[in-house]
């Protein structure tokens, strides 16, 4: 209470509170006139760890698990409580222009499947070592858990481009089970597996849509067609929630959402996605290998300058897709490194 309280006097008062939220480890506050903010008497707030204003926002750092607690008392407090991160983002976005909206709301797509990816990635470390120990390997009741955890962790990125399209879709104001069903279509079993198509295992029936071939493709791994997918999604069901009566709207509007958005997957987003996935790896790709160490360094030399900004959750989409397309991932060690040497 008393954080709240010198919070609020320290940013000009109540009336200039516009709303709030908070993320993994910051208080998130949107205010009238960040002019009004004293940033030197909120930096000397009890447990706070650092103050900074990006874009459309003051964010406070106070750390996992105790952001939350700050979060639930300074609510209460100003009145804010029932807004999402996602309202507060909207609420100052006119400080921003397209180009910040834009990367800001696909960072806020990852923050929102990062419990999952995280939760499947430790458990990814722990099978890892776990398959190393011969005891688990000869114990019949560690070697059924070990094969448990490991069932565990390789779930969400089985199906990771239906979570993508899940909070995409949900954070550009669509339905979020509409997400879900498009990223289900994605990874359909009637499709020929992406993988298999690409290694010649398997070829894909091909359908002829006026006169055009539409490959029936699965799109496993499709990080960055999920995402078109997701705000594709969403605003063909804001749109037909407007036009179609109500009378009809609960039948008709995610029927002609699903058909739709289906339809565009594989003759427009579909292919345009792939094109684009395959431009940011080759690009990553030919930086690393022909500009050597200085292309190492241009990355790593600017990521944590853009983790200050919030906006490094959008590295989650590069990442994945350097994944699918080449089985490595040479930007996290990048990352790691940059970081360990400002540490």
């Amino acid at each position: 209470q008393k954080i709240s309280e010198e919070i609020v006097k320290a940013v000009g008062g109540m009336d200039n509170i516009a709303g709030s939220a908070h993320c993994a480890t910051r208080l998130r506050i949107v205010l009238k006139d960040n002019d009004k903010a004293d940033m030197e008497q909120l930096d000397n707030i009890d447990l706070c760890k650092g103050t900074f204003v990006a874009g459309d926002q003051l964010q406070m750092i106070f750390g996992a698990g105790l952001v939350n607690d700050v979060y639930d008392v300074f609510s209460k407090y100003t009145h804010t409580e029932n807004m999402s991160l996602t309202d507060i983002k909207e609420a100052g976005a006119k400080k921003h222009n397209p180009l910040q909206i834009a990367i800001k709301s696909l960072s806020d797509v990852f923050i929102e499947i990062m419990p999952g990816i995280l939760a499947a990635a430790l458990l990814l470390g722990l099978t890892g070592v776990l398959n190393n120990l011969e005891f688990v390997q000869n114990n019949a009741t560690l070697y059924a858990i070990n094969r448990l955890v490991t069932i565990a962790s390789a779930g969400i990125f089985d199906v990771l481009p239906l979570a993508v399209c899940y909070s995409a879709t949900k954070r550009y104001g669509g339905k979020p089970i509409l997400g879900i069903v498009m990223g289900a279509i994605m990874l359909s079993a009637n499709l020929t597996n992406a993988y298999d198509a690409a290694q010649g295992l398997a070829t894909p029936e091909t359908l002829s849509l006026f006169g055009v071939p539409i490959e029936l493709v699965g799109f496993q791994g499709g990080i960055i067609i999920a995402l078109m997918m997701g705000y594709v999604t969403a605003k063909l069901d804001q749109f037909f929630d407007k036009k179609i009566p109500d009378a009809v709207k609960l039948l008709v509007s995610p029927l002609l959402t699903v058909l739709l958005s289906t339809l565009l997957l594989f003759t427009i987003v579909g292919p345009v996605g792939r094109t684009l996935s395959n431009w940011i790896t080759t690009g990553l790709i030919w930086t690393t290998e022909n500009l050597g160490v200085f292309g190492y360094m241009l990355f790593a030399g600017v990521q944590q300058i853009i983790v200050i900004t919030g906006l490094h959750h959008i590295f989650g989409a590069i990442e994945a897709q350097l994944i699918a397309d080449t089985g490595t991932n040479f930007l996290n060690p990048l990352m790691s490194v940059a970081l360990m040497g400002q540490g």
